[in-house]
Formats: C-alpha cells, structure tokens, sequence
C-alpha cells in the first residue's frame, strides 16, 4: 500500500492486474471522470507504467465509457466495468474502493 500526497490517496500497484484507488476522508474532491482518470494515470506512470488517459471511441473501440487508460505501447487498457452504473468520481469522493478492470490489447 502506498500513498498519493498530491491527493492523499492510498492505493496500491503491486500488479497492474490488480490495482486498486481510495480517497482518504478529508482529501480534496475530483469532480468530474476525467479528473479521477487522469489521476490515476499520474499514479501509474509515477510507478513506473507509460499510459496514457483516452477516448475509447478516437481509439476506435465500441464501448460507452467516456475513458479508458491503456499503454502506450497498446499491451493493456484499464477501464470502469460499472461505468454504466455508477460515476467514478462520486465513487471516488465517496470513499470506495476503485478497481479497474485489466484487458490485454
């Protein structure tokens, strides 16, 4: 487990298979999809991942999400299987647990 200062975040990248993102009470809010998915891709690449925060549909995927994070190298994507169900950033500010689901390209 390890933590994001910028945001006060824990979360851990021991895998990127299996990664998970929690705000810690009292940390300052993300507002918006995009915010929470360009904060994650700060974590990732801080571990040591090149990614990079995307459209699905300019990557010409025909999926509903509004973003995704993938490789740059276009060996994996991340994304929110419960986009359909819920916004990430009121899970987020809400104190949940985010797990994104892994894809190999």
């Amino acid at each position: 487990m390890q933590r994001d200062t910028q945001h006060d975040t824990l979360y851990s990248v021991l895998d990127i298979k299996h990664t998970w993102f929690k705000r810690k009470p009292g940390s300052p809010k993300l507002f918006s999809e995009s915010a929470v998915f360009s904060w994650i891709k700060t974590i990732l690449n801080d571990a040591g991942y090149d990614v990079v925060k995307r459209n699905p549909q300019k990557d010409g995927h025909l999926i509903r999400d509004p973003y995704y994070i993938r490789d740059r190298k276009w060996m994996f994507c991340l994304t929110d299987e419960k986009s359909h169900r819920r916004f990430l950033h009121e899970s987020y500010n809400a104190g949940e647990y985010i797990y994104l689901h892994y894809e190999e390209l």
